[in-house]
């Protein structure tokens, strides 16, 4: 499942952008660096090392004997893959995979699976161990936890949801996940066509050189959308927001804006009346 994953996320990327996409959401420091660099690429000298090192700290204020210390203290032939995934705090088949995609950029999803299996052993080996079953257990059910996020996630991505990953969580599975307020607006046109997904339409037609012997009429083919939604799903769904409307909490948004009334009209001296 993870490798399946990680060369989604990875597969066509050369081996600088798949640093800078597992170096997006990390809390970088020298020690997770030099680890993931000489992970994926274990011939790198020390000079190779430091320009990266100094590539991705501003900061950084070593001298070339701490940044030498580094480079011989996380070689990859001290740790092994699992312990290298511990101190770069990432998933260790996660830098497996970017080096193999370096090494072989055009391999196939089948090929990763069967050149990875020594790995997958390697960093699972300790779900073997009897006496840690408490921790076996625990990690079992997240893994089982993040594939259904992960199925989740296939099924709010066909309803407008905007992201590329779901995180597991309690926030999200009550519904306070991030959002865009353009996919909130394309849910809500899938629930107004009962379940019907329409493409985002910018234009319908453009027309040049009305009037001259150029002249051209393009029009925007019509598209029947896609269902995503049963609708009996979207009838139920929309009851119970116009109901969250008039009668629930958001009470406030139900009828915000009136007609502006001209100072004659005889409703206005009616409602003056009434006060």
């Amino acid at each position: 499942m993870f490798l399946r994953r990680f060369y989604a996320k990875y597969q066509g990327k050369d081996v600088q952008q798949s640093l800078d996409l597992l170096l997006q959401d990390l809390r970088v420091t020298p020690a997770r660096l030099v680890t993931i660099y000489r992970s994926v690429l274990p011939q790198a000298n020390a000079e190779e090392v430091a320009r990266f090192l100094y590539n991705h700290i501003d900061t950084l204020a070593l001298d070339e004997a701490e940044i030498n210390a580094l480079y011989r203290k996380y070689s990859p032939e001290k740790f092994n893959l699992q312990d290298r995934g511990y101190i770069a705090r990432v998933h260790p088949l996660e830098l497996w995979l970017i080096g193999y995609l370096h090494q072989h950029p055009a391999a196939a999803m089948s090929e990763v699976v069967k050149a990875g299996a020594q790995q997958r052993q390697d960093v699972y080996s300790w779900l073997f161990k009897t006496r840690r079953k408490n921790k076996q257990d625990i990690r079992i059910r997240m893994l089982l936890e993040i594939e259904a996020f992960a199925e989740i996630h296939q099924a709010w991505k066909r309803v407008g949801y905007p992201f590329d990953s779901l995180v597991p969580s309690y926030a999200t599975a009550i519904g306070s996940s991030a959002d865009r307020p353009a996919a909130l607006a394309e849910l809500m046109g899938i629930l107004v066509n009962n379940g019907r997904r329409l493409p985002t339409v910018r234009f319908t037609d453009f027309h040049f050189a009305a009037g001259t012997p150029y002249e051209a009429h393009l029009v925007r083919p019509a598209s029947n959308g896609e269902q995503v939604l049963d609708p009996q799903v979207a009838a139920v769904a929309r009851r119970a927001i116009i109901g969250v409307v008039e009668l629930g909490t958001a009470r406030r948004l139900g009828h915000p804006f009136h007609q502006q009334r001209r100072p004659d009209h005889p409703g206005r001296r009616q409602d003056r009346h009434r006060r």
